[in-house]
């Protein structure tokens, strides 16, 4: 049975989205976006050119929880995410430079 639906609202949104569910019914999406989203009431948006990544989080009823951008000056993609037992999320990707996840920055450098 249907439970809720909603929809993206941007520019330029990647179809390959990952998606899970915490054992909560907290819904979370992940994947690459070029341009901008609205969710909710938060409006996030790239560079020109960029492409970013976004978590996004559906509270169980399908309200707009949250979203969060993370960025480089190149291309990132989401291969794989995952949730724990404690309801935190784990994102698997690809990244071509130095990414940023809020306060959190990951270098690049080949190995």
């Amino acid at each position: 049975n249907l439970v809720w639906a909603h929809q993206l609202d941007g520019d330029d949104l990647n179809p390959d989205i990952k998606l899970e569910v915490s054992s909560s019914g907290i819904c979370y999406i992940s994947g690459p976006f070029m341009s901008n989203i609205n969710f909710g009431n938060s409006h996030i948006s790239t560079q020109p050119s960029n492409v970013d990544l976004y978590l996004a989080a559906f509270q169980e009823d399908g309200s707009p929880g949250w979203i969060s951008h993370y960025y480089s000056s190149s291309m990132e993609t989401v291969v794989d995410m995952g949730i724990d037992q404690e309801g935190d999320v784990y994102l698997l990707g690809q990244y071509l430079a130095d990414i940023y996840f809020d306060d959190l920055i990951i270098n690049y450098s080949l190995c």
